[in-house]
């Protein structure tokens, strides 16, 4: 059996064919176009497992992290205390005491204006000072060897507050003068609240 003929213009014929054509791959589109969505949808929603997961093993290790840097200090102030007590073993017991009571000498004079709240003591190592004289009468000694020298200090840290600035300024003046330290630094000196008045807290360290 034949089939009938085709009495439609070419045209007509080729228009039909295009929009048969059309419409299939604008199915295809409709289903790539879904399929890709399904596909980001569950990877957003994969990557908000991941963060939730993630915001729980750190909420989690929070305390731990603080644990470590307690520890941390914890062990820095044992070797503080330890180098302490090594300076305090090795130096003499009246070096100490006649640090402590310029210190105290100190406050005293200014009439309870200003007081001492910590005292660290510390030993540095620091490279020799030579004077020129000495320079001279060492030419023959091997240079390295005076490059590598080195001396031993005492840096005391002291913090604290004071009535105002001149009360601080006569506590540094007064250590100063007493001919007993190297070097006196006022490292800082803030305004600060305290027992509902206004102070100065201070900090000052000295190289004996």
């Amino acid at each position: 059996m034949t089939s009938p003929p085709n009495l439609l213009p070419e045209s007509v014929v080729h228009q039909r064919f295009l929009a048969s054509r059309l419409k299939r791959w604008s199915i295809v589109c409709l289903i790539v176009f879904l399929t890709t969505v399904f596909i980001c949808v569950w990877h957003l929603q994969v990557l908000t497992d991941l963060e939730w997961t993630a915001a729980r093993l750190a909420a989690k290790s929070g305390p731990l992290r603080g644990l470590v840097a307690e520890q941390q200090q914890m062990t820095h102030d044992i070797e503080a205390m330890r180098e302490r007590e090594s300076w305090l073993t090795d130096s003499d017991s009246s070096q100490v005491l006649q640090l402590l009571g310029i210190i105290s000498s100190a406050t005293q004079k200014n009439n309870g204006r200003i007081s001492v709240q910590t005292l660290n003591m510390t030993s540095i190592d620091r490279p020799v000072t030579r004077s020129p004289d000495d320079d001279d009468d060492d030419d023959d000694d091997d240079d390295d060897d005076d490059d590598d020298a080195q001396e031993q200090r005492i840096q005391l840290d002291l913090n604290g507050i004071a009535v105002n600035d001149l009360a601080v300024a006569s506590f540094v003046a007064f250590l100063r003068e007493s001919d007993v330290f190297e070097s006196v630094e006022l490292k800082s000196s803030v305004s600060q609240i305290f027992d509902n008045h206004e102070t100065r807290g201070y900090e000052v360290t000295c190289i004996y």
